[in-house]
């Protein structure tokens, strides 16, 4: 007989497996954002958003910054880079360290974009977070730092 009062050994039922609601919550997310997107900035995925967003945190970046090691995604990177140059949200420049590499910058339109967009995503996370106290939040964040380090060392030892 499983038991309920352990979380990870409970089996009764998929929707009390936590890593499950974990993924259930990150699709809902997801789909979320993209509609709040799809109102706010047409056309600007949810993983174009993610890159713009980076970009703003720090210009100059290498296609390669930009990826996830652990989820090793540089096809998917290189495909909503292409899309980002192309609408003119971000510009390619040589490197001037090494000639076989673009460094990625916010075009003007690109930083527009992500000012206005900030605003929105801050307001729909507030909505979204309105229900949770700032305790269980930082809860929250801290059990996503340990899963995800424990995902990410098991992920490298594949």
């Amino acid at each position: 007989m499983p038991d309920s009062t352990d979380p990870i050994a409970d089996v009764s039922s998929l929707d009390v497996a936590l890593a499950y609601r974990v993924h259930r919550l990150a699709r809902l997310l997801r789909v979320h954002l993209t509609r709040v997107l799809a109102d706010a900035a047409p056309g600007v995925s949810p993983e174009q958003w993610f890159l713009l967003f980076r970009l703003s945190e720090r210009d100059g970046r290498s296609q390669s910054d930009l990826t996830d090691p652990v989820l090793d995604d540089r096809p998917n990177v290189s495909r909503q880079v292409a899309g980002l140059v192309e609408a003119g949200l971000i510009a390619r420049a040589p490197d001037p360290d090494d000639g076989r590499r673009s460094l990625l910058s916010l075009t003007a339109a690109g930083r527009a974009q992500v000012d206005t967009l900030l605003g929105t995503v801050v307001e729909e996370r507030g909505k979204l977070f309105a229900g949770v106290t700032a305790d269980a939040l930082g809860t929250f964040s801290e059990v996503l730092d340990v899963l995800t380090g424990a995902v990410s060392g098991a992920r490298a030892q594949d």
